[in-house]
């Protein structure tokens, strides 16, 4: 098996293709397509939010790009505010920067254990 992986390691370097993974290439010889993604992770520090896409009647719909937008009580809305291991440092979201964005996206806010939303009443707590 080794002598293999060798081997196609030598023919794909020859068509300038560079594994550092070598354990793989036996893997992605099962592989029939491959989506990338290059949003600029390997040059830059840190992640911008594009929108999401609702799929409402088996449809889906154009991208939103304010998720703060959405109704209050949108099953979607309150799932990127509530879905997630976010915790305050400091007074600072922390976690996984994923879910820093995708939470910081729907204009909720947390406060130690509660999430809510700042309306122009105030904090409201659909989620309590």
């Amino acid at each position: 098996l080794t002598v293999g992986t060798v081997y196609a390691l030598q023919r794909l370097r020859k068509k300038e293709i560079y594994c550092i993974s070598p354990q793989r290439v036996n893997l992605c010889g099962k592989v029939k397509l491959v989506c990338f993604d290059k949003t600029g992770t390997l040059t830059e520090d840190g992640m911008n939010f594009y929108g999401i896409v609702e799929a409402t009647n088996q449809k889906l719909t154009d991208v939103i790009k304010d998720p703060s937008t959405l109704n209050a009580d949108s099953s979607l809305l309150m799932a990127m505010a509530t879905c997630h291991s976010l915790t305050l440092i400091n007074g600072q979201v922390a976690g996984d920067p994923l879910d820093v964005k995708m939470f910081t996206s729907t204009g909720w806010v947390e406060m130690g254990t509660w999430v809510g939303l700042i309306g122009t009443e105030g904090v409201s707590f659909p989620c309590s």
